[in-house]
């Protein structure tokens, strides 16, 4: 095995250097051999071409010589015989030549020559004097052969061919010379040649010797720190801070330090008898898993870390954090790095049990919520249908209308109390959902005020209202909107003194639409200013003038601006009132909407105002019984036929005999939900224009759905106020004509 480790910069550095001297040496060696091998073959090869030439001229000399005495032994014999040596000299037509002719010697003499630009004039000269020696012999043998031998002799003894053959020797012996030199002075260049080959080996080995002993050292440091590195890991193996095991990559484990073993609960002699195998440790189910870990770290060089599982020697499963590391280059022996996790495992389980656990009493939380919203609903149905009773039939007692108005009035408050809270748990439950749509800014501020109205006159407290010249419009959700700006002014008239000043602003801020409502009131402790907006918060102390509330205004009015997109800010100060600063984007201007004639208008106004045109038939479904007998009391007194049912089962058997033109359905029921009613009445032919209508304590956007998928027109929320009711009747009447 081949442990990773980092080595001293000065080692690395040292065996660097010594490889590249080495490798230095070697290419310096190399290329001074070829260098010399270069110079040796130029000097063998212009040696062989000087001695080539020499041989020429040799050839030369013989052939001139030769071609001459033949001339002269056949002008003096008439023998052709003679003529052996010049025939060859001239053309090397000799049955016996031994050599080429004169001409093709100086060819070849020419060539050899070129590298010897000393030879150049000389053989220019050279070849003119044996052509001149030639034409003679040529001459003499013609004149001979014609019979003219006088003539021939003559020629001859005038001394031309002597002269030129005279300048021939003297040319190939100045030819023969130079090449002597130039041979002398080629024997001596190799002989340096071959010093400095020596020099240049004996120089090499030399630095060899000083490079491989360098080598030596650095490798004797690396040794050194090898096995001090080896020992470092051997210690490291002996830790206890976490399993280590060094495996081949088939499987077997051939070392593991003491915690490994406590972790799988193997023994140190059953991993020295070689029965130890990380694949038979390894529950089936995480086999292919691991291996796809191994698989990527083989090749990466390293595994990512990975949770698995370990099968202990007595059959108990340990869940470990698990790295792999291959240490050499091959991939075929891996570390991998032990973490027993079971502590962790079991607070992680420990941390999700109480998570369900919160989750479950959130959802719980929701749910009592939603079922307390339903039973206040409830009782204060019958308490809303009361008070309408009770307009309905004015009384002389003094104060009775004022006592209605205060009833009324804190029976609106307990309802939107309720609201509150289901709001909040919606918003918390992510179920509340935004009708988006272009809104006027001003829309918002008029419902609002509408709102409120009844509250400040009773403390007698001013508004100062600021608009902006120019209307501001936004994408929101009117109604969602107003409970904002309606939550903001309730909370300024609750802690704004008696006779108090409120002020309302609206204005343009860059692309926002801002809303300001500012009192002049008691203000917010600083260190209570950051807590506002959390639910159920409530001011200490400071803030004794509290009437009523349950802390869920401002939070709720923060998350409802931030559904919008918006923010929303608070500027106080204890005794100097507060401020709060709503922005929500704002958006182009739109068309104004097309105006009514007056004709539609009034028309409208007319058909708002109640009109009980005909008697009706009227189911009322309500397991309270209180809340049933004074809706139908209500309904009874302007002339209705009004049937009384208080579980489902009486309320499907009374439809089918009265056939009621509308049924106000509970949901909530002690044999069967006010849903399943809803569909057996629909599956009743003569009930065909039975309006269904669900008015129950149930109102989130779900229990909605459910009465529309049950087939009920429309859905209520207790209490219920008498001019939603009454107002079902006219339309009624009109679906009846219609049809």
């Amino acid at each position: 095995m081949r442990s990773r480790f980092y080595l001293p910069r000065n080692i690395v550095s040292g065996m660097v250097v010594a490889h590249l001297a080495i490798f230095a040496i070697i290419l310096l060696s190399g290329t001074l051999a070829l260098h010399n091998a270069q110079i040796q073959e130029g000097a063998a090869r212009r040696y062989i071409e000087a001695e080539r030439v020499v041989d020429l001229i040799e050839l030369i000399e013989q052939a001139v010589t030769h071609a001459e005495a033949g001339q002269r032994g056949y002008l003096l014999t008439g023998q052709r015989d003679y003529l052996e040596p010049y025939w060859q000299a001239v053309d090397g037509s000799a049955q016996s030549s031994t050599h080429p002719p004169i001409r093709v010697l100086l060819g070849e003499l020419a060539r050899s020559a070129q590298a010897h630009a000393q030879l150049g004039e000389e053989l220019s000269t050279l070849s003119a004097h044996i052509d001149a020696k030639l034409t003679e012999l040529q001459r003499t043998v013609e004149l001979y052969q014609a019979g003219r031998e006088k003539e021939a002799l003559a020629l001859v003894r005038s001394g031309t061919g002597k002269d030129a053959m005279d300048h021939i020797r003297a040319g190939l012996a100045r030819l023969s010379h130079a090449m002597d030199v130039e041979l002398r002075e080629l024997d001596r260049k190799r002989s340096e040649v071959a010093a400095q080959a020596y020099l240049s080996a004996a120089i090499i080995s030399l630095l060899s010797v000083v490079a491989l002993f360098a080598l030596l050292l650095a490798t004797r440091k690396v040794n050194r720190r090898i096995a001090q590195a080896q020992a470092r890991v051997g210690h490291f193996f002996e830790s206890d801070l976490f399993g280590i095991t060094l495996s081949d990559a088939a499987g077997g484990i051939e070392r593991a330090n003491d915690e490994y073993l406590r972790i799988i609960g193997y023994s140190r002699d059953d991993l020295e008898n070689g029965g130890l195998r990380w694949d038979t440790i390894t529950p089936p189910e995480w086999l292919e898993i691991e291996r796809g870990y191994i698989d990527e770290a083989r090749k990466t060089g390293r595994g990512r870390h990975y949770e698995k599982e370990i099968v202990r020697k007595d059959g108990k499963r340990v869940p470990v954090l698990l790295g792999l590391v291959f240490t050499d280059e091959a991939r075929h022996h891996l570390v991998a790095f032990v973490l027993d996790i079971t502590e962790q495992k079991r607070s992680q389980e420990q941390l999700r049990r109480q998570e369900e656990e919160l989750q479950n009493e959130n959802r719980r939380k929701d749910e009592f919520i939603a079922m307390l919203a339903h039973e206040l609903r409830n009782p204060l149905a019958p308490i809303q249908t009361g008070l309408d009773l009770m307009r309905m039939s004015p009384s002389s007692f003094p104060g009775f209308e004022n006592t209605l108005t205060i009833m009324d009035r804190q029976l609106g408050h307990l309802v939107r109390l309720i609201d509150d809270l289901l709001d909040v748990s919606r918003i918390n439950a992510g179920k509340l959902e935004l009708r988006l749509e272009c809104i006027a800014a001003v829309d918002v501020v008029n419902a609002a005020l509408e709102a409120i109205a009844p509250q400040m006159a009773e403390a007698r407290q001013t508004l100062d209202l600021d608009l902006p010249e120019h209307e501001l419009f936004l994408h929101a959700d009117l109604v969602r909107l107003t409970q904002v700006l309606n939550n903001l002014l309730n909370n300024a008239v609750r802690y704004t003194p008696q006779g108090g000043r409120i002020r309302l602003a609206v204005r343009r801020d860059g692309r926002n639409a801002v809303f300001e409502v500012k009192d002049n009131g008691i203000g917010i402790e600083p260190e209570m200013q950051p807590m506002v907006f959390d639910i159920f918060a409530q001011a200490g102390s400071g803030r004794r003038m509290r009437r009523d509330g349950l802390g869920l205004g401002l939070p709720l009015a923060k998350r409802l601006v931030q559904m919008h997109g918006g923010s929303i800010a608070l500027h106080s100060a204890p005794g100097q009132g507060s401020s709060f600063i709503v922005s929500i984007p704002a958006v182009e201007a739109i068309a104004p909407a097309a105006t009514e004639p007056a004709g539609a208008s009034a028309a409208h106004a007319e058909e708002a105002v109640p009109a009980w045109r005909s008697p009706k038939r009227i189911l009322v479904l309500d397991d309270n019984v209180d809340a049933a007998n004074l809706l139908g009391t209500l309904l009874g007194a302007q002339g209705h036929q009004i049937g009384y049912a208080h579980c489902g089962a009486d309320a499907i058997a009374l439809a089918g005999e009265l056939q009621p033109d509308i049924a106000f359905l509970d949901i909530g029921l002690p044999d069967m939900s006010g849903y399943d009613v809803a569909r057996e009445l629909r599956r009743m032919p003569a009930l065909a224009r039975t309006r269904l209508v669900a008015l129950t304590g149930w109102g989130a956007e779900r229990d909605k759905q459910a009465s529309r998928e049950a087939g009920i027109d429309l859905h209520l929320t207790k209490p219920a106020r008498i001019e939603e009711i009454r107002a079902l009747i006219p339309e009624l009447d009109s679906r009846v004509a219609l049809d």
